[in-house]
């Protein structure tokens, strides 16, 4: 085809890709009135009522439509973590960070509930080292936070929901009162790769990134490229940003080490899902082995929003000897994959941190990853990279060929213990 065909084929291309991101974000944007729409009818006592009945739903006994009344807890000096996001039963990454941070650090809990921070009466058990144990500052469950100059938030998640409104505010109000208020950016994803995120989160994370760079006193990231990311998409931010080194349990001894098999096996970990590229790991793989490579391919990762085409062709090579998909892998059984690898491929078209890679160099297993910064940042000279989707296969083939292992970097995974006292030590800088 000339060359004139070709740009003519390009420039067609790209339009019919710009209209249907614009039909895309349109009808995106509906479903999102609609959903506010019924949120706020929800609201309305009356209707609340009336949406019960006619959903044969009764409402919980002892309970009214209007808020209760609940007088605030005393004054009391202290730090404290939001734990709202655990709240959300999907339990994501995030809300690991959430439980281990609170687990180490031992400030006291607190969520929205209400539309208020309030001390936590959910989480206390779960997170405290002893079951049944009080709250760790002593707080009487179920009382607003009292705000004062003494007082630290420390939130590790973002608040987007139907609530983020009155988060805003019990925000302003808290360092209005004097006290200080600390956020965790875990990532710029929704800003940088818009493409992988839903029209409702693209067009409110400017927003919340607005809100957080001017009501923060500290802002921590988990990785330099993510502080890099957010300094360069807000120059002007006037707010310390520090990076921290987010943490990792420590894996368990393996149990098993082999398959016994002549074939090199790799590992890729992560949510299936458009952003992990898990397809180019697939697709890579099926390569390797159309040219006589006897390689096997383990996924290891929860069944996330991918493409219904590629879940099916997943499902499918379910039945192939040389492929497995673990979607449910408790530590023990991660461990045993990563001492069964031959090599981890990290994929990925962007991570604020990468905890598979960390976890692979703990293990002494060599790692191929997309060259993107923040890959670069932690696996340094010791990582294989590549860029374009085409190049992988090339590269893991390279990589086998090499053999041999990645010397152990117990550096490489910082302990939650070690990443809490980071951040509580970054926090005391604020007096």
């Amino acid at each position: 085809m000339p060359e004139e065909d070709l740009r003519a084929e390009l420039e067609r291309s790209e339009a019919l890709l710009a209209q249907a991101r614009l039909d895309r974000d349109r009808l995106q944007e509906q479903v999102l009135r609609q959903e506010e729409q019924l949120r706020l009818v929800r609201r309305i006592p009356g209707l609340r009522t009336a949406y019960r009945a006619r959903r044969y739903v009764p409402a919980r006994p002892g309970r009214t439509d209007s808020a209760p009344t609940v007088a605030p807890g005393p004054v009391r000096p202290g730090r404290y973590i939001d734990v709202t996001v655990l709240q959300d039963p999907a339990r994501t990454g995030i809300a690991r960070v959430t439980t281990r941070l609170a687990r180490e650090l031992g400030y006291g809990l607190v969520v929205m509930r209400g539309g208020v921070l309030t001390h936590d009466d959910a989480f206390a058990h779960e997170i405290g080292p002893n079951p049944g144990a009080p709250s760790p500052d002593g707080s009487l469950p179920g009382q607003p936070l009292a705000f004062g100059p003494d007082v630290v938030v420390l939130n590790t998640a973002i608040q987007l929901d139907a609530t983020y409104p009155q988060w805003q505010e019990q925000v302003r109000r808290l360092r209005r009162a004097g006290g200080r208020f600390v956020q965790v950016v875990h990532d710029l994803l929704p800003v940088t790769l818009p493409d992988f995120f839903d029209y409702g989160m693209r067009h409110r994370f400017p927003d919340w990134l607005d809100f957080i760079t001017g009501n923060s006193d500290l802002i921590l990231t988990d990785s330099a490229a993510t502080r890099s990311d957010l300094l360069r998409w807000r120059p002007d931010c006037a707010v310390a940003v520090r990076a921290w080194p987010l943490g990792s349990d420590p894996l368990p001894p393996p149990q098993h080490r082999d398959t016994g098999k002549g074939s090199r096996r790799l590992l890729t970990v992560g949510t299936v899902e458009p952003r992990k590229a898990i397809d180019t790991v697939v697709r890579a793989a099926e390569t390797l082995r159309a040219d006589g490579r006897p390689v096997d391919l383990t996924v290891v990762g929860h069944r996330g929003w991918a493409d219904e085409g590629f879940t099916r062709h997943l499902e499918r090579l379910r039945a192939e000897p040389w492929f497995d998909w673990i979607e449910d892998a408790d530590d023990q059984r991660l461990a045993d994959e990563y001492a069964r690898a031959d090599l981890l491929v990290a994929a990925s078209r962007g991570e604020g941190y990468g905890l598979p890679i960390a976890e692979a160099r703990a293990a002494g297993l060599p790692v191929v990853a997309r060259d993107i910064p923040v890959f670069r940042e932690l696996l340094g000279p010791d990582g294989r990279y590549f860029r374009e989707d085409t190049e992988l296969a090339a590269v893991i083939d390279r990589a086998l060929a090499a053999g041999g292992s990645t010397p152990r970097d117990a550096a490489a995974a910082v302990s939650w213990r070690e990443a809490a006292g980071f951040v509580d030590a970054a926090i005391g800088d604020l007096a």
